[in-house]
Formats: structure tokens, sequence, C-alpha cells
């Protein structure tokens, strides 16, 4: 064979290697024993986690991203559904951290002072599958629904939108997961922040009531367990102290019955200190659970996701002192104008109290003017300045739509225009939110292992003449513009 065959023969191999691995790591990708595999060829992807990709493919499976990358690097199984997108933009579906769908309502509210905390907000919604679909042609993919009002005004819900249809609706197709966060609200107030300090101050002695008991359970336990390990070494040392005094019968009586003595006074002092601790296990009792009280206990240690919505700017200035005397109410912010409130928030005012805070907010996409000016403020532009996570939401959403998700899009687009970057205005509407109901493992960027909730547009997502397209949740169409002949 000439050298020129045996380099042809070389290359080929490898080319054949090189194959052969993409193959396997394709393979490797899908689940062999899972449902059919859906190629997505995408003009470009924009996964929010890392940097925008042209000419990308996702692969999807039982309503799960198996894949997502170059179509150079992305192995396709031979009997996948390839759907042709080279038109399209896709993205992460909409996170919406706490609208108002399906519960009638179409303002938020901080007036009433409930105390309910643990009323869950799904026992008594009222879904229809227009109003679903309606949500998914805004955007939406996940969204949590809250109970509005002041004080704990109680549990929310995750709701996943479907397509719409004649036939009834069961709120089990759209309910996602129950109780994933605690509403409340708070309006300045001399009566208000005295219910919130009372409330806080009893959650507050739960807590460290219920850290007494159980210290009190376990040094008791360790008191009878140190009680039982006496009496059974009790016989050991008798015997042992047997032997010692045939050892020593010359000593002198004297300095024996010293040495009996002192023993005794000691084993004495383990038990009467043993019955000490047992009686303390027995006196402490556990301390009665508030159910309503429960859901902000789990916020104040940090099991329980919570929403407080405040309707003006003097609200969070006046609750300032309560955040100071409790420092782990730390709950995100849902900061937007409510039922009887006047002009919009005045969030600039607040750029130090919130960086110091720490926490989270939730606010509209709208861009404010400077008092008695016609100079524009984007305050999101100072919040992410400060280092504050932001996410954005088109207001109370109730139902959705076209209308909505055009409108919010020009928004976003708007914030954009005045100098935010395109990355961070979708990162507030997509992954921040999933952030702060913590299930950013499920949804809110494109990565594996994640929930293949797309959105498929025509032209960029901010674009002015963009359209959605087509909108995916779990893998499964909830809203398509046109149909498809792919």
């Amino acid at each position: 064979m000439t050298r020129n065959a045996t380099a042809f023969v070389s290359s080929l191999a490898l080319a054949l290697c090189a194959q052969g691995w993409a193959q396997d790591k394709g393979a490797s990708a899908v689940d062999e024993d899972g449902g059919p595999v859906t190629a997505y060829l995408c003009g470009r992807i924009i996964p929010i986690k890392g940097d925008a990709l042209d000419d990308g493919v996702i692969l999807v499976q039982d309503g799960v991203i198996k894949a997502i990358g170059p179509k150079a690097e992305v192995s396709i199984p031979r009997d996948a559904r390839r759907v042709d997108a080279a038109d399209r933009v896709a993205m992460p579906g909409l996170v919406h951290p706490g609208s108002l769908a399906f519960t009638g309502k179409t303002r938020y509210s901080t007036s009433s002072r409930s105390t309910s905390g643990n009323k869950k907000i799904s026992e008594s919604l009222a879904p229809d599958r227009d109003a679903s679909e309606g949500l998914a042609r805004a955007g939406y993919t996940t969204v949590t629904v809250i109970p509005t009002g002041g004080g704990f005004s109680g549990l929310g819900c995750l709701l996943r939108p479907v397509k719409g249809g004649e036939e009834l609706m069961d709120l089990a197709e759209v309910l996602r997961e129950d109780g994933v966060i605690l509403s409340m609200g708070f309006a300045a107030g001399t009566a208000s922040k005295d219910r919130w300090r009372e409330t806080l101050k009893k959650a507050r002695k739960y807590i460290t009531d219920l850290a007494a008991y159980k210290k009190a359970v376990k040094d008791g336990k360790a008191a009878a367990e140190a009680e039982q390990k006496a009496a059974k070494q009790k016989p050991k040392e008798e015997a042992s102290s047997k032997k010692e005094e045939k050892s020593t019968k010359g000593e002198e009586k004297k300095s024996d019955d010293k040495g009996k003595e002192d023993k005794g006074k000691e084993e004495k002092g383990k038990e009467e200190k043993a019955k000490e601790e047992k009686a303390k296990e027995e006196k402490a009792k556990e301390p009665k659970k508030d159910a309503k009280l429960m859901p902000l206990v789990d916020v104040l240690e940090g099991r329980q996701v919570g929403l407080l919505a405040m309707a003006s700017t003097k609200d969070l200035l006046h609750f300032g002192e309560i955040f100071e005397s409790e420092p782990a109410f730390r709950p995100t912010l849902l900061m937007v104008p409510g039922s009887g409130s006047r002009g919009r928030m005045e969030v600039w005012r607040l750029e130090e109290p919130l960086r110091d805070l720490g926490v989270p907010v939730v606010m509209s996409a709208d861009v404010g003017r400077a008092p008695r000016s016609q100079t524009r403020r984007v305050e999101q532009r100072l919040l992410l300045d400060a280092g504050v996570p932001l996410a954005l939401v088109p207001g109370p959403l109730t139902k959705g739509g076209d209308d909505v998700g055009a409108e919010f899009r020009f928004r976003l687009s708007e914030l954009v225009r005045h100098g935010l970057r395109e990355a961070e205005v979708l990162r507030a509407v997509t992954l921040t939110p999933a952030e702060i109901l913590g299930i950013q493992e499920r949804c809110g960027s494109l990565e594996v292992g994640k929930d293949a909730d797309l959105l498929f547009f025509r032209g960029h997502p901010l674009a002015p003449t963009a359209q959605l397209m087509e909108v995916l949740v779990a893998g499964e169409r909830a809203f398509a513009r046109e149909e498809s002949t792919r």
C-alpha cells in the first residue's frame, strides 16, 4: 500500500471513529427506554445561562431537554422527529412569581389584615381552558398564583398552562405544585405594624420554645442512657472492689472505709443528676402548633418562600423597623401599585434600603420619570447596579393573551433602549423568578435535564416586530399561532 493510500485509510478510520463517538454521545443523551425524541433545529437559541447559539439543536424526550448545542456537536437519533425551526428563535418560557390568574382579582391589594397564613389559594381557583391558553399566548409556561391582601394572605400554587379547548377543565390539569409561596402584604399604619410585630413575635417564640423542648428531650435521653450505663457498670465495679479488698487485706480499715464512702457519694451524685435531667424531660412540653402561623415559621427558618407585597414607597420605609427587629425575615418584595394606590412606586428612593436588605424585588417593566420632569428614570438599572436580584412582571397577570404578551415585550424592549442589556432583561423574566421560587433546577433556562418549556419566536423576542409562534410546556404544545405541517 502506498504512503498516500495509508494516510487515506488512517484518515477514514479516524473519521469513522469520530462519527461513532458522536452517535454514542447522542445515544447516551436520550433514554433508550423512554418515549419518542424530537429534535428542534433552531436558527438561534437563547439559553439565558451562557451565550446565544446560532444553528443549534434541542433534543426533547418525555418533556425534558436531553441535549442542546450546535448542530455539529449534537447527534440526533435516527428515529427522532425533526422539527425545522431554522427561521425561529428559541428561548425558555417566562416565569411569573406572583400572578392573579383564575382568582377573579384584577388588582393587587395590601389593605386587609388576614392571619390565615395556611389558607391555600388553590382551593378557590376556577381555571378554564381559554384563560389557560391565554397565559401561554403571553409566553408564560410557569405561573405562580397568589392570594392578595394585607397581613398573611395565604399560600400560592404553581400552575403550568395547557392548550385550550371546549371541554371543562379540572384544576389538576394545570396544578403543578401547591403551597409553594406564602403571600403577604403590608400597608403603612400603626395598627398594621403592631399586628405584624405581634405575629412575628409569636412565630419567634414558637421557634425558641420548640428548640428548648428538643434540647430538653435530647438532654433527657442522654441522662437516661448515662443512667443505664452506670447501672450496667455497677456490678463490675463491685466485683473489682471485692478483689481489691482481698489484695489489700493488710491495709488499715479506716482508709478502706473512706474510699467506699467517697465512691458512694460519687455514684449518688450521678444518680441524682440523671434523675434531674429525666425530670426536666418529663416537665418539658412540646409547644402547640398554630396552623395559621406555621407558614410564617417556615419562612423564618428557610423552608418556605415568602412574597411581601407593598403598594407604596412609604410602606417599605415604615416596615424597615420590623426588618431590623427580625433579621431572619427576608421575603421577596412585590413592589407594584395595588388597589387604592396612586401613581407609581418610587423605587429609586429605596435603592439604599433594598441594597442593604439583599432580597429580590419583583416590579413592573415600566420606565418611570423623575418628579416634575420629563426625564426618564430607569429604576430597574439602579437596582441591578446595586446588586438587587430583579424579576419583571406585566402587572396583575390574570388571563394573558396576545395583547398582554406583545405589550409586555414592548415594555421590556423599552428598558433595553434605555440602557439595560438584553441578557439582563430576559433573565429577569425567566431565570430570576425561577430562582425566587426555588424551581431553577426545573425551569428558567434551557439546560439538559430541565423541563422542555420552549418559546419559538419569529424574530428576536425583544424586537418590535417579533411574533410568538409556538409555546411548549414540558414538551407539549400549549399554543401555536399557525398549524404546523412539519
